[in-house]
């Protein structure tokens, strides 16, 4: 069974002149606004972070020159990091995000793990992710989602959300090794989704699908933004990933102390080119060891495809973000 959260129950972050994120110390309505995906609300490439409404959603544009025509215009929301804890399945976070998706409408919904953060939070992330699944389950025609698991996730809870799925009580497909085709509804191409949840999975995964189809796209969703070293070795086009929180804590908006894994903080989160790939790491929506946010908002990337050339970069062999946020 979905539940609905209701406006009257929704809280939405509290940003203070600090730039600290924290929960509203009290209840307080939201009802954003619907969006219209515009040029008005697109990014450019090299601009800073802009948060566009309805928070935490963000509009990005991303030019692709392998998108089939027929994907021209999709629209692919990206869901990460969520870090839910035991008994606190919708923090104001979750919920402003579910009444924020609400309000848009997409092509595909793409999950990159953590679901949560400890051992004990797996019946919480699980009954959270019902909850959220009914945001984009609201329209008339619900996009297909996919989601793979993140270093947090526990066995349980990828078991638990496996079963479910395959009972068709949650409507998230969970990729396994060999990937999944996706035919979009009114559109003359596919989507072969390959989910890596560990950095060893990817070559594997990749060799189930053929790069140069030209009526079928390779979308890459990873945990891990450091898998950007084999989706260029393996020429795929676009890899989404979490994992970083984008820093979580900034000593600005562009200085990013620490990110969790391998990469610099200078690529803790935005768009990042190496060679023909595009990798897009998300700032995600939770927090992992304080619940506390820095100058570094929660986000839920919309990402807008479209035929166009790369952004451009001086050095193509070696990582270069190409875009802020």
């Amino acid at each position: 069974m979905f539940s609905n959260p209701s406006n009257s129950q929704t809280t939405s972050p509290l940003s203070t002149s600090t730039g600290v994120w924290l929960p509203s110390a009290s209840p307080a309505p939201l009802t954003p606004p619907r969006l219209d995906i515009s040029a008005d609300h697109v990014s450019s490439v090299g601009t800073p972070r802009i948060p566009h409404p309805p928070a935490p959603i963000e509009v990005i544009d991303i030019s692709l020159p392998t998108l089939p025509a027929a994907l021209n215009g999709v629209r692919i929301l990206h869901i990460t990091d969520q870090h839910v804890r035991r008994g606190r399945p919708l923090t104001p976070v979750l919920r402003a995000a579910i009444l924020a998706i609400e309000t848009v409408v997409v092509d595909l919904v793409v999950l990159t793990g953590d679901f949560m953060t400890k051992k004990t939070d797996a019946a919480s992330a699980l009954q959270s992710l019902h909850t959220l699944t009914h945001s984009w389950r609201r329209h008339s025609r619900p996009p297909p989602a996919f989601a793979i698991t993140g270093n947090h996730d526990s066995s349980r809870f990828a078991q638990l959300a496996r079963e479910a799925s395959a009972k068709g009580d949650l409507p998230i497909h969970f990729l396994g090794p060999k990937g999944h085709v996706q035919r979009l509804p009114g559109r003359d191409a596919s989507i072969a989704l390959l989910g890596s949840s560990f950095p060893e999975d990817l070559v594997d995964i990749a060799l189930h699908i053929d790069p140069f189809n030209p009526t079928c796209f390779p979308l890459t969703l990873a945990h891990y933004p450091t898998e950007i070293f084999a989706a260029a070795a393996l020429q795929l086009p676009l890899l989404l990933t979490g994992h970083t929180h984008g820093g979580q804590f900034r000593l600005s908006p562009r200085h990013i102390p620490h990110t969790s894994c391998d990469m610099p903080g200078r690529l803790g989160s935005g768009m990042l080119r190496l060679k023909n790939t595009l990798c897009c790491v998300s700032r995600g929506l939770g927090t992992a060891m304080i619940d506390l946010r820095v100058m570094c908002p929660p986000q839920i990337p919309l990402y807008v495809l479209s035929r166009g050339p790369l952004p451009a970069t001086l050095d193509p062999n070696h990582i270069v973000k190409v875009r802020e946020w």
